[in-house]
């Protein structure tokens, strides 16, 4: 299975726990794939230095270095303009980019549309529920 997390879920569990960090330890399980572009990697990096998150300097780097490691990193092909916020369609590009099976997030924006190309976008609760 190939997932794509977005970024508020990978900030949401490193930083806070939760489901979100669950979500986190099952794209490293053998049966998924935790997938990943140079875009949504540099998003993980500006938003993971915002002064209200608790990572530390050396979190902030290490956290986004472990991800490019153990993510296999696709490079998008295609440009999507498919969500009212465009910054989120850097993550149905990066699923349709790596053939993925699902979106796991938290933004409204990318959850109303339930999903993409046959690529189901849904939440932490969601993906925990139906695929572990």
């Amino acid at each position: 299975m190939k997932v794509v997390v977005d970024t508020n879920v990978i900030v949401s569990g490193l930083g806070f726990g939760g489901r979100p960090f669950d979500v986190l330890l099952r794209t490293f399980d053998q049966d998924k794939q935790l997938l990943a572009s140079e875009q949504t990697l540099q998003e993980l990096e500006r938003v993971m230095s915002y002064e209200h998150l608790p990572f530390t300097t050396t979190e902030q780097i290490q956290y986004p270095r472990i991800l490019r490691l153990e993510a296999t990193i696709v490079a998008p092909s295609t440009t999507i303009e498919t969500v009212r916020d465009s910054d989120d369609d850097k993550f149905l590009e990066c699923a349709v980019a790596g053939d993925a099976d699902c979106i796991v997030s938290g933004d409204e924006d990318l959850l109303e549309l339930e999903s993409y190309q046959g690529i189901q976008i849904i939440t932490p609760a969601l993906f925990l529920e139906r695929y572990i």
